[in-house]
Order: C-alpha cells, then structure tokens, then sequence
C-alpha cells in the first residue's frame, strides 16, 4: 500500500534569516562604495539571484519595508545543452559560448519582469532602471557565463577565474535589453571551481554564531566544502553530478508541486509513506526523496551495499515482502522499482513506461552513487589536508538542492556522510540566495565577504591520489566512519 503524505509546496520558499548583526555601514571607496551609497538612497526594490547549474532561483527584496515579498525558482535553460558545468564550458569552447549567454540573460529578464510584475501590483511604481539593485552569486562557471567572461582558465590546470572578486557593473554590461542602468554586484569567488554560492553559503552560516570546527557543505551539481577550523578556514570543490537536484534521472524533478521529497519504506508490511509537495499528484522524485528511497530498499533487502537493483524472482528468493517484489519491474528492457502508480491515471508524468508511473531505476541507482561518492570522498579528502579526523568536526551545515528536507539517518546509512557526522548536522536551506539577498540587505556583507574570500586555502582534489580511491569506495550504500 502506498500512503501519500502532502506537504506544504515549494514556490515561494524559506531563507534563513537575513538581518540582524548588520553593524555599522562602512565608508567604502570606489565601486563597492558606489554599490552601497545608491542602496543607502534607494526606496526601490532589489533583486537577488542564486544561479545554479540546475536551478535559479530569484528573490525580489523591498528596501523601504526591508523585506522579501516574493521568491522565483526555475530550472536552468542551459540544462538542454548539458547538465554540468563540464559540459556546459566544453560548448563554449565550441563557440557556443554567446548562446549559452543570451540563454541565460534572457531566462534571468523573464524572471525580472515577473517580479516587476508583483512590484507594481503591489502598487509600487519606480522612477528609472537606477532603482534596481541586482545581487548574484553561483558557481564559478555561470557566473563567468552570465558576466560573458572566458571561462578556459576554469577548463584545465593551472586553474584561474577571468575576473577577480565582486564584479559590479550594469544591466547594459551584461546585454539585458530591458533594465539597461539597473545595478548589478556579482559576489566574489573563492578559487576556479568554488564560486560565491558557497561563500554566501559560509557567510551567511558564519552570521548565525557557529563556532568550533564547522564544516559548510553547499550540496548542488557542483558540491562546494567549506571548513573552518582554529582560525582558520579551507575549501573544495566536487562534480557530485545533478543526481541530487533530480537531473538526469529518469522520474527525477525539482522541488515543484507534485515532488516527492521523502520516502518511508516498512519492510514487515510492505506499506511505503510518499511526502509531496502539494499542488499536483505525485509526478517525480528529488534528490532527497532518491536518497531515501534508496535507504529504504536497503533496508528491506532489495538493494545491495554495492547499488545492486534486485529483479522480483531475487527478491522473492531473499523473503522481501510480496508488496514490494511486486513492485520490481521492467520497463523497455530497464530493471526498476516502481514506487509509485500501477499504470493508472493518477498523474501525468511519463517515466519510460506507463503514465502517472515513478519508477527508480537501475542506471538512476549507479547517478546517486557516483554523487554521494564524490561527496563523501571530498569530505574525506579536505578533512585530511588541513590534518583533521571525521570525529573532530564539531559542527555540520548542509545548504543547497538537499539543505531542506534531508533526514539524517537515512543519508548517514548510505555514506553520504561519516557516521561520527550523526547528532552534528543542521540544514540551513539556500544558504547562497541567503547570502544574496543580504548583499541587498547589508551592503557591508559584500564587502566582508570579498575579504574573507582571499583568506580560504583552496585544496584542489584533482591532484590527489587519495580522492580517487575514495571516491571508488565511497560508492558503496553503507555507513562510513
């Protein structure tokens, strides 16, 4: 039996708390001082944006009340030329690298004029474009494409960003058609491959007090780690893939109404427990209801610790439950689970079968593993260059795709994590479009976190031997110390 649990949907979305601690204004010179001076005048509106491989998401900001009135969140348009940024920058060396601009730039105006929109329903008017405030962050690659900068030094060693620190510059710069002169700060990175959705991301984590050995863990298609430990701080950087944000999985979505977010599979009688996002029937799966259902198959047998799918005449072989052999299936030749649907019409969502149907299958299996393994090799990896131990980490962050609706257990079961990490992690959301939105908020925090930039090592996983066998091993669907 399947039991559906609706949950609140996703649209308009929670950040962590932007405001408090903001301190004094700073005087700063030049562009940064320009920046924050127009703020200090302005009684319009601003608008945030976290850029990300798979999803964008933008948040409208009103100075004068000093709040968030409305959050957009969009897959990205580039997903059909490649879902990672290993693709995306093989397309612009092949010339492509002005479409994948214009993609970007006119999927961002869209989402501007949107909230516009809501601005002016709310009978909010504005004098000129000089009144838009554009904060960004993201990861190196779409912030180079957005900025319509080379992006070859991110391609191969020696790495290099094309630009160093926050990038200000107008509406005009970046060629949107509409809002010419309105004002944009792009945050700094940290390193070629560690963008400033993660340094938002610690930002904004460093803001709520966390002290002791803390490590920030921006889970997205590129996986950014951020530890701070004795004074002083060091990061990485892994292609964890868009298995997590549902990409490149057969039944998998978004966050959108009609997700599922969280699986509960109970072997004894065979019942599962879907969680959706409310709006739509159940329609697909996201990265962390994948993680759960995958720890519920392990637990009833049906899934191996090497990511083995159990066909039915296996399962029934291994005493699995009959409702849940029954659910092994074959679609086109392709061994799955069928979590949800039995060829009804209780959706319309086509997985490769029949519609309505959300079907876990064995190639979408092997996708998660080669993310949490990168994950967890990185973790691994970063802890052991600054000359730390799984068990010294104090404190645990998760922000991005996963950063909502992750449950501990079901993720330290598979090795997505060191177990010692259990009782010690927090999810702190989209931390990155926190972080955006204070720029909006606290001009000084951009400044801040230009500065702290320039004092994070970067450790570079590709050069070191040991990130590879973790990675093989971290593969497995099983606990880690």
């Amino acid at each position: 039996m399947v039991i559906l649990r609706e949950l609140p949907g996703e649209e308009k979305g929670e950040l962590p708390s932007v405001l408090g601690n903001e301190g004094k204004r700073g005087d700063f010179r030049g562009a940064a001082g320009e920046w924050e001076a127009g703020i200090s005048r302005c009684g319009g509106l601003g608008i945030a944006i976290d850029i990300g491989t798979t999803t964008v998401v933008a948040y409208l900001w009103d100075f004068s009340k000093r709040r968030l009135l409305r959050t957009l969140s969009r897959e990205n348009c580039q997903t059909r030329m490649g879902a990672d940024v290993m693709m995306r920058m093989m397309h612009v060396q092949r010339g492509k690298g002005e479409e994948l601009h214009q993609m970007l730039v006119e999927q961002l105006e869209g989402m501007m004029e949107e909230l516009l929109d809501c601005w002016q329903e709310s009978g909010n008017s504005l004098s000129s474009d000089e009144d838009i405030f554009l904060s960004v962050v993201g990861n190196p690659t779409m912030c180079h494409i957005f900025l319509n900068q080379d992006v070859s030094g991110l391609a191969g060693a020696p790495f290099r960003s094309a630009y160093q620190g926050n990038y200000i510059c107008t509406g005009e710069d970046v060629g949107f058609r509409r809002g010419k002169q309105l004002r944009i700060q792009v945050l700094s990175g940290i390193a070629a491959h560690v963008g400033s959705d993660a340094l938002a991301a610690l930002g904004v984590a460093e803001r709520r007090g966390e002290s002791g050995v803390t490590l920030v863990v921006d889970l997205g298609t590129n996986a950014e780690m951020i530890l701070a430990y004795r004074g002083k701080r060091a990061c990485c950087s892994t292609a964890a893939g868009p298995a997590l944000e549902g990409k490149g999985i057969v039944c998998g979505v978004r966050a959108m109404p009609g997700a599922v977010t969280g699986v509960r599979i109970a072997p004894r009688t065979g019942n599962i427990v879907l969680e959706y996002l409310s709006g739509a029937a159940p329609l697909g799966i996201t990265g962390t209801g994948l993680l759960e259902l995958m720890e519920g198959l392990r637990h009833c047998g049906i899934l191996t610790r090497e990511g083995y799918l159990l066909d039915r005449e296996e399962a029934e072989e291994n005493n699995v439950h009959p409702e849940l052999s029954a659910r092994l299936v074959n679609r086109q030749g392709k061994r799955g689970f069928l979590l949800y649907g039995e060829g009804g019409t209780n959706g319309a969502f086509c997985c490769m079968g029949k519609a309505g149907e959300i079907v876990l299958y064995q190639d979408d299996v092997r996708s998660v593993q080669l993310a949490k393994g990168a994950i967890l090799a990185g973790i691994q990896c970063l802890l052991n260059s600054c000359g730390l131990s799984p068990e010294e980490v104090e404190k645990v962050m998760v922000a991005g795709a996963l950063g909502n609706h992750l449950r501990e257990e079901a993720v330290l079961r598979l090795g997505l994590f060191p177990a010692v990490f259990r009782g010690k992690i927090s999810l702190i959301g989209n931390s990155a479009g926190a972080g955006a939105v204070r720029m909006l908020a606290e001009p000084r925090f951009a400044v801040e976190m230009e500065r702290l930039a320039k004092e994070i090592a970067h450790v570079e996983l590709a050069e070191m031997e040991a990130f590879k066998t973790n990675l093989m091993d971290g593969m497995a669907l099983r606990e880690f110390e």
